[in-house]
């Protein structure tokens, strides 16, 4: 009994005199690694308070899974060691592919992070010097011819070259058409936009048969808009009149298409009463005859002036002018005014 009572107490005591452990630190956040491609080198986005330490590349076969190239020669591109976007060295690889990258980031606090992502090894086209006939359309003159060159950029090398390519050609909207450009790169072809004007596009093509080529993208050209020159003639049956009485008006809608003014039939003319430069109220709306004339007669009932505006419509309508003409005030006297 006395040993165990001695035992009871030791094992008191040394329960008292154990000090107090303090819970561990939470351990620092891992670097957060975004891998993207770069087509001739890896390129990752490293966000991490205590900065990079180093970084690593494996790149691997995307169908077998075996290795074949790997890096740790990263530049900072932009951004800050704790922030910021680092490049690979131009990679040399035995084959022009998408292959599998395996990224090691670690940090100055010994923290590390794997992350994977793909890279684009595959040889670059691009269009240059690219020219055009015209960059103003109008109703009359609305192709335009496309030259330029077609270049193939490999990753491992980075040295542009000339290649015979499809070039796709396009008028939006308007037609298309494929062009095959010469050993020496160039190429011309000829689009005519047939609607709404918007842009000429180029773009080298992607060919299945030879996938490790990566198309260009589009490149876009958007031509000004010169619509047609527009008139609308105008002349009055009176300036005076009393309240209740008509008044007159006509006229001859014309457009200049590239060879004269010549009548246009068959379009709408709209018809507005004035009586203030911000108060106009439409009154009706005429349509022009075979000879490109109208007429409209309306009775108002204040002293205005009439604001007459044609709008084309229809495919080419962008490229038709409109065309606003306003009378020459006409006085309306009331029966008061009118009997003295």
């Amino acid at each position: 009994m006395r040993r165990i009572r001695s035992m009871i107490i030791l094992a008191a005591v040394a329960a008292v005199s154990v000090p107090l452990l303090a819970p561990p630190a939470s351990a620092a956040a891992p670097p957060v690694v975004n891998v993207f491609s770069s087509n001739s080198a890896v390129a990752v986005n490293v966000q991490t308070a205590a900065g990079v330490a180093g970084i690593s590349a494996k790149i691997l076969d995307e169908e077998t899974g075996t290795q074949i190239g790997t890096t740790d020669v990263f530049t900072l591109e932009f951004g800050t060691a704790t922030n910021g976007t680092w490049k690979s060295e131009r990679l040399v690889l035995p084959e022009y592919d998408y292959h599998d990258v395996v990224v090691t980031v670690t940090d100055n606090d010994g923290g590390s992070t794997v992350a994977t992502g793909m890279l684009h090894y595959l040889i670059m086209l691009s269009l240059a010097d690219l020219t055009y006939t015209r960059t103003t359309i109008t109703y009359a003159k609305r192709s335009v011819t496309v030259r330029g060159r077609v270049l193939a950029t490999p990753p491992d090398t980075g040295v542009a070259a000339p290649i015979s390519w499809k070039v796709g050609l396009a008028a939006a909207v308007g037609t298309a058409i494929n062009v095959t450009s010469r050993a020496d790169g160039t190429f011309a072809g000829t689009v005519t936009f047939t609607g709404f004007v918007d842009a000429v596009i180029a773009v080298a093509d992607f060919d299945g048969a030879r996938p490790e080529y990566y198309w260009s993208g589009t490149y876009d050209m958007y031509p000004t808009v010169k619509p047609a020159p527009t008139r609308l003639s105008l002349q009055l049956s009176r300036v005076k009149l009393r309240v209740g009485q008509t008044v007159t008006a006509n006229g001859t809608l014309t457009r200049n298409l590239g060879e004269g003014y010549v009548p246009v039939a068959g379009a709408p003319v709209a018809v507005q009463w004035c009586v203030t430069a911000s108060s106009c109220t439409p009154v009706g709306s005429v349509t022009t005859d075979t000879g490109g004339n109208y007429a409209t007669t309306y009775a108002p009932t204040a002293t205005g002036w009439f604001q007459l505006t044609h709008v084309p419509s229809g495919p080419d309508s962008q490229l038709l002018g409109s065309a606003t003409k306003s009378s020459r005030v006409i006085t309306v006297l009331s029966p008061a005014a009118a009997r003295r």
